[in-house]
């Protein structure tokens, strides 16, 4: 096979290459449970999905050089988001859709699985997920779908861009609504198919790919997701496990109690076993706790009255004055014990009237 170059992969050596390259997945997005928004921290893409006051043929034209991959490829994605950052529309702007989700088509059948190859499909991915159109979504499900036919990506990058291509569907739901993402039959299909790939290795990305297809059924909804995120209550794996116990609070489904309870204990060292550092092992501490209390929160508001809601509302006011935590996640807790006052006080007078 020939050759591609490749796309800088080590520190960046200008702006230009700091601004257009995909940020690596942190640990927050390794368990995909910030609130939307925050998933389009990535740089290329929050400054790709910006607006222009360009002509549009000068924005699709970008997205077709963004495929001859070469040393350069980086400082086009950078033209291609500065253009796109000054203007208006790009969001909703259909022929850009539909150009990125043919570059990501034709890089999805493309047999160079190479590391810049991997971060474009990546990046295509992550971009598609920022429209505020529908177009884009038959290219995502085609990248989110399993490949056993040794075409196209395969192995460890085809976990990595199947990946990203379900996160996007998350964020594109968000974007246009969960009824149209669903509407299409493969997208339930393929996301509980991903909760269900054989997992082996901790290191082959498996676990990543299911714990954001959780995330994602959570986002959509319906009879069989929220089906297979009460199985997913009961997964080996604390990043799938947490990511499922979300999902179930966005929709106030007190079965989740019992992990989001798990979540918010400070001396889980279950959530932490994949950490190889005591900072990471901090942060994501930390990320699960605070992830635990916005999914308490939504449990108590839906279930009041329950016994769950208690023992969640009793471990959230213990966080509150916890010594053995960060003095941020005692504020967190602290937020949260104010958001519960009052929404008690809501339910209270309610009751009166």
């Amino acid at each position: 096979m020939k050759p591609t170059a490749e796309l800088p992969n080590s520190n960046p050596t200008s702006d230009h290459e700091r601004a257009a390259r995909p940020a690596a997945a942190s640990l927050v997005l390794k368990l995909f449970l910030l609130p939307l928004a925050a998933v389009s921290v990535f740089t290329v893409t929050a400054l790709l999905i910006s607006r222009s006051r360009h002509a549009p043929d000068d924005v699709t034209g970008l997205v077709r050089d963004l495929e001859h991959v070469d040393e350069d490829s980086w400082r086009k994605a950078y033209a291609l988001s500065q253009m796109l950052r000054s203007g208006n529309g790009i969001k909703t702007d259909a022929a850009v859709c539909r150009e990125l989700a043919n570059v990501l088509s034709r890089q999805m059948g493309n047999p160079d699985a190479g590391p810049s190859r991997t971060r474009l499909r990546v990046f295509l991915c992550r971009a598609l997920g920022e429209f505020h159109l529908p177009d884009g979504l038959p290219a995502l499900l085609d990248a989110a779908e399993a490949r056993g036919d040794g075409s196209g990506v395969s192995g460890p990058d085809e976990r990595i861009v199947r990946r990203a291509a379900v996160e996007a569907i998350a964020v594109l739901a968000a974007n246009i609504g969960p009824e149209i993402v669903a509407a299409d039959p493969r997208t339930v299909r393929l996301l509980l198919a991903a909760t269900r790939a054989p997992s082996d290795d901790p290191a082959n990305g498996t676990d990543d790919l299911r714990s954001s297809a959780a995330f994602a059924l959570g986002v959509l909804g319906g009879t069989a997701a929220i089906d297979r995120l009460v199985e997913l209550l009961d997964d080996p794996n604390p990043n799938v496990r947490y990511n499922a116990a979300t999902a179930l609070s966005r929709h106030g489904d007190a079965r989740a109690s019992p992990v989001v309870l798990e979540m918010l204990n400070p001396e889980n060292e279950d959530a932490l076993r994949d950490e190889m550092t005591s900072q990471a092992r901090e942060e994501k501490r930390a990320a699960v706790l605070r992830n635990g209390l916005r999914a308490g929160i939504r449990l108590i508001a839906s279930n009041p009255t329950v016994d769950s809601s208690k023992k969640l509302s009793k471990r959230i006011s213990f966080l509150s004055n916890a010594t053995t935590v960060s003095a941020r996640t005692r504020m967190d807790a602290k937020r949260a014990v104010l958001e519960l006052r009052d929404l008690a006080h809501g339910h209270h007078g309610r009751r009166s009237e």
